[in-house]
């Protein structure tokens, strides 16, 4: 545009050949951007609070298109076909006080007789409050004794359960969940304290939250540990800044916990260090590289690359190009989206007719993918090389029951740290991220398992205060879900006996062989 502008001063752009030249060149340039498929929410991995407001507005209409018939547009409030979410009543022996309330005299309002009582037909409420003064301040006296014969002091010995400590641990644990849950700076969280009646240094916040991480590290260290030993295993990373660095946060997610860790690497180093030589499961992510050299490295892993990746691969070719590469992205995803609606089908409902339409849809996909590529079209052609290298790796969640088409679930479980990081900006030091990674884990892994974080911490503060260990976040857990295939069956015969049997004829009797 400043090439225009100039060249409108001046007087024109036929007067002069430099000018003549520019103009050619900036209009090229505009070509060039013209012509690039608009990238959003729908055809890449961008947010969806990044798309403009005409990607916005055809999403809505894409969702209306989609709504079943009869159905009206979404509004707030309860839908009909959603039960009530009713709060059970409180039980007496559960309540921590019960105030009752008693008529003044027992004559009858209607006939003025003489009433008797039935509790069990009493009224009902339930009512949380706050004590009056939720923080309390408590003084602990050392007594002082003096001997006159040695002429010195001594004081009464320490408790084991009491420290010099400034917080407590109920109110230790309260500061890290509000940290961790609520994304609290510790400015707020000093904010909050003050609000309550009570009065801290920041210095003394960030300590008593850096005894919160020293208390679950074991638990933290035993998950680290188990993660190499479990079957399936889905993962993903997000960036995240060290003061001011770039650094990477890794999630693992299994059946029982979702562990974190921070490291400044993204490569497949981190995989070698957590998962190592030990793994030999299923490997659940998305297409980076990392995880495709892990895997090349150890043939015993098994890796189902996330299909919902590959899903907006093709939309991309479906919404922003035309001819062949349209065709080629519009019949891949009615073929793609065949695969999911059986294999939803199939999670309802194990049937075995429906096991073996997705066999057969999973190999249309491939057939089609790979022979009906637009000759050396440098979109379609990766895709095709991809399932033609790849097959296995994305449809390996047909043989196990535990394994997700998606990597919906590490995506879900670093979310919450993806908002953390536009909160607080990410970490200082290295102490800071490892008490972040700590912290995250337990909070995930108690919300995965439907406990509460704010007991578990103090549970693990007051092991600490007495000496003893923490408590492990694994107790109580016990192993669900096999694979539908035999496990006593290496993943790579498994998959080299499927392919071999089941790539052009399906019968009951090899699906039932694969069901025992």
């Amino acid at each position: 545009m400043r090439v225009l502008a100039d060249a409108h001063l001046s007087g024109g752009f036929g007067e002069a050949g430099v000018r003549n030249e520019d103009l050619e060149n900036l209009l090229n340039g505009l070509k060039d951007v013209m012509g690039k498929p608009r990238k959003n929410s729908r055809t890449s991995s961008r947010k969806p609070s990044s798309d403009d407001q005409k990607d916005q507005a055809e999403r809505r209409e894409e969702a209306e298109r989609k709504r079943p018939e009869g159905k009206g547009k979404g509004s707030p409030g309860p839908k009909p076909e959603h039960e009530p979410a009713n709060r059970p009543p409180l039980k007496p022996e559960d309540a921590d006080r019960q105030e009752p309330y008693f008529r003044e005299d027992d004559k009858c309002p209607k006939c003025k007789g003489k009433m008797e009582e039935r509790p069990d037909d009493d009224k009902t409420w339930e009512m949380l409050e706050l004590p009056e003064k939720p923080i309390e301040r408590i003084l602990f006296r050392r007594r002082a004794y003096w001997c006159g014969n040695c002429k010195c002091m001594h004081w009464a010995d320490e408790p084991r359960d009491r420290t010099p400590w400034l917080f407590g641990p109920r109110l230790m644990s309260l500061l890290t969940c509000l940290k961790v849950q609520g994304s609290m700076s510790v400015r707020n969280l000093q904010d909050f304290l003050a609000a309550m009646g009570a009065k801290a240094s920041v210095g003394v916040i960030q300590n008593s939250l850096g005894r919160s991480s020293d208390a679950v590290g074991e638990p933290y260290e035993e998950l680290v540990r188990e993660v190499a030993k479990e079957k399936v295993v889905n993962s993903d990373e997000s960036h995240i800044k060290m003061n001011g660095r770039p650094y990477w946060a890794w999630v693992m997610v299994t059946a029982a916990y979702i562990l974190f860790v921070i490291r400044e690497s993204r490569g497949s180093a981190v995989l070698e260090e957590i998962l190592g030589e030990d793994f030999s499961g299923v490997l659940g992510s998305d297409f980076f590289s990392a995880y495709k050299k892990f895997s090349r490295l150890h043939p015993a892993v098994v890796n189902q690359f996330c299909l919902v990746h590959l899903k907006r691969q093709l939309k991309d070719l479906a919404v922003n190009y035309g001819g062949e590469r349209r065709r080629y992205g519009e019949k891949l995803l009615e073929l793609l989206d065949k695969v999911f609606e059986l294999h939803h089908s199939l999670k309802d409902e194990f049937d075995l007719n429906t096991l073996r339409l997705l066999f057969k849809a999973a190999f249309d996909f491939r057939d089609y993918a790979v022979n009906e590529v637009p000759c050396l079209d440098k979109l379609c052609m990766p895709i095709a090389r991809r399932l033609a290298e790849r097959f296995e790796a994305h449809f390996i969640f047909i043989l196990w029951r535990d394994v997700e088409p998606t990597n919906n679930l590490a995506e879900q479980a670093i979310r919450h740290l993806v908002i953390d990081r536009h909160v607080t900006q990410g970490v200082r030091s290295e102490r800071g991220a490892i008490m972040k990674a700590r912290l995250m884990t337990v909070r995930a892994t108690c919300r995965k398992r439907g406990l509460s974080p704010f007991r578990y911490v103090y549970d693990c503060l007051v092991a600490m205060l007495g000496g003893e260990k923490a408590p492990s976040m694994l107790t109580g857990w016990l192993p669900t879900g096999d694979p539908i295939i035999s496990g006593s069956m290496d993943p790579t015969i498994r998959w080299a006996f499927f392919m071999g049997e089941f790539s052009k004829n399906f019968t009951d009797a090899h699906i039932i062989f694969m069901t025992q």
